[in-house]
């Protein structure tokens, strides 16, 4: 299938980023019930959530299998999930595809394998919430609803804090040097086939030059870091509360998006 995908609920709008198809048929409505796609960055809660908020898991990592993925030299670090119309469908499709499959290295765990949880019985649910202060700047409206969520937990009984991630840092400045390194041999060939028909960003993607073997080396050292510190974090707290995108769905085309005045 080729062409432009509309958000079904704006035609004007894009559904975004790559597993953008999928959520904008499920959020059309009696085409899909449960959809598949995958995740690094944003590429599965991002389109669920420009699509009419629809739910999402980036399951974690190895808990699905990325086999039949392209392309294969990425499965050490890419993330398959489900998505859905309702979180119950979400979690009914996280039952199916979870579990070793017997080819995947990284999915070793079993289908019931369960998280160790240091918590104390009776102890509160821990949440942190934030918003600008990590991902500056985020659209007030989108931010309002972070912080509405934030509230309901606490009058649901949670413990609730707003936090800072200072550790964060520009994560994907760190992170385009490793999956360059990794999925430009494999792409870039098929993209420059295709160039005619490739976006501006895409575009973009082939005229990279591959990172040299020490930046690949200093981004894979940074992205350790980053997971140990949250790694950190998720010691002090259960749930990490956040913006799935900083703006709602944006028209298609739009080479600049003011998301505050």
């Amino acid at each position: 299938m080729t062409g432009r995908t509309n958000n079904p609920w704006n035609l004007e709008r894009t559904a975004r980023w790559s597993s953008g198809g999928e959520s904008a048929a499920l959020a059309a409505g009696h085409v899909v019930l449960i959809g598949i796609g995958s995740d690094v960055m944003i590429s599965l809660r991002g389109p669920a959530a420009f699509n009419r908020n629809r739910p999402a898991l980036k399951a974690t990592h190895g808990r699905v299998p990325y086999t039949g993925h392209y392309p294969s030299i990425l499965s050490h670090w890419w993330h398959v999930g489900a998505m859905a119309r309702t979180v119950g469908d979400v979690a009914l499709g996280h039952s199916i595809l979870k579990g070793a499959d017997g080819i995947d290295g990284y999915a070793i765990h079993a289908r019931n394998a369960a998280p160790d949880s240091g918590r104390i019985a009776g102890q509160p649910i821990r949440v942190g919430w934030v918003s600008d202060a990590a991902f500056g700047p985020v659209d007030p409206e989108i931010t309002a609803a972070v912080a509405a969520a934030a509230a309901q937990l606490a009058d649901f009984g949670c413990d609730v804090e707003e936090v800072t991630l200072p550790f964060l840092g520009n994560a994907f400045g760190r992170s385009r040097h490793s999956s360059t390194a990794k999925s430009g041999p494999p792409s870039k060939p098929l993209l420059r086939a295709e160039r005619a028909n490739c976006t501006r960003w895409v575009a973009g993607a082939i005229a990279l030059s591959d990172p040299s073997f020490v930046d690949f080396a200093a981004a894979h050292a940074q992205a350790e870091t980053l997971r140990s510190a949250f790694a950190g974090f998720f010691e002090k707290y259960d749930v990490l509360l956040t913006p799935v995108n900083p703006m709602t769905a944006t028209p298609h085309g739009a080479q600049e998006v003011i998301v505050t005045a």
